[in-house]
């Protein structure tokens, strides 16, 4: 949703402009992209959410039965995806944004490390978690 706004807006998805999008729309409802990545789920169809950022997202989550997996990357990896897809992130600033750093102490169900692509990623996760 953030990167849509930021393009209509800005022109782009730089990641100064997708945190202040974040901000701008978290002054609404605090689990506004949860809620809005949830609408578009079916009932009792099988979810995953690839981005959990803030507390209240978490705690939405966890409310509603969802297991809370973290995925770990590189710091050179997450560059190269970045720049793949043409996303301006500047790591010494935007690593400093509340999106990137208020969930990183909180437990979780368990890390799955991925350095290689989503392939792999698929691969670790189906390994790693018995899908129900």
């Amino acid at each position: 949703m953030c990167r849509q706004v930021s393009k209509l807006v800005f022109g782009d998805e730089d990641k100064l402009h997708l945190n202040q999008v974040t901000d701008a729309l978290q002054t609404i409802d605090r689990t506004i992209f949860l809620k809005a990545a949830l609408r578009q789920v079916t009932h009792g169809s099988p979810v995953v959410i690839d981005s959990l950022r803030f507390l209240p997202d978490l705690e939405y989550a966890k409310s509603r039965g969802f297991r809370i997996i973290r995925i770990l990357a590189s710091e050179e990896k997450r560059a190269e995806w970045l720049e793949e897809r043409g996303q301006v992130y500047n790591f010494s600033e935007d690593e400093k944004h509340n999106s990137e750093v208020e969930l990183s102490d909180v437990d979780v169900e368990m890390e799955i490390y991925n350095n290689s692509g989503k392939d792999e990623l698929i691969s670790n996760f189906i390994k790693s978690v018995s899908v129900e």
